[in-house]
């Protein structure tokens, strides 16, 4: 239960603010900095359950397919105006892998995906965004899985979010 509790308090609390200080504390150039530290408290979540947990290596490797995924999809589609395969493999992780995988799967392929399309001030946001779309699925996964119709309000709402912020 204490595990649980600091996994929320970290994707939920320190993220945010660590954005959030980004963007007031160091409003120029301070991007690189604060993606690193969003990046490095994503991971936090998803490394505190591999306490002897035999299943870790495939999760790593799961986690990293599903990333690489998420971002050969973006560059993909990128000539394609608002259309980002990105929140749908987000979406997906978390639903059927759980709330941290699926904020770190959102989280790192912004990160990455962003070493193509240029890493900038929006970078945090975008990891923090697409993460907290994945961290959501996951707490929906039971009524997202068996309600159709929920999944693709949520898969819409997500997707309008997207292409109005991103």
């Amino acid at each position: 239960m204490a595990k649980k509790v600091i996994k929320y308090v970290v994707i939920i609390g320190l993220i945010p603010v660590a954005v959030l200080l980004g963007a007031i504390v160091f409003p120029e150039r301070s991007y690189a900095a604060v993606s690193a530290a969003v990046a490095l408290l994503s991971c936090v979540p998803f490394f505190i359950g591999f306490e002897k947990n035999n299943a870790s290596t495939r999760r790593v490797v799961l986690l990293a397919v599903m990333t690489a995924l998420s971002v050969a999809g973006r560059f993909i589609f990128a000539p394609i105006p608002f259309f980002k395969p990105v929140t749908a493999i987000v979406v997906i992780s978390g639903m059927y892998f759980g709330c941290e995988f699926g904020f770190l799967t959102g989280a790192m392929s912004a990160l990455i995906s962003n070493f193509y399309f240029g890493q900038g001030a929006w970078t945090p946001f975008q990891m923090f965004s697409w993460g907290i779309i994945g961290f959501i699925a996951g707490l929906l996964s039971n009524q997202l899985i068996k309600s159709k119709i929920l999944l693709a309000n949520y898969g819409r709402m997500d997707g309008y979010v997207d292409g109005r912020v991103f």
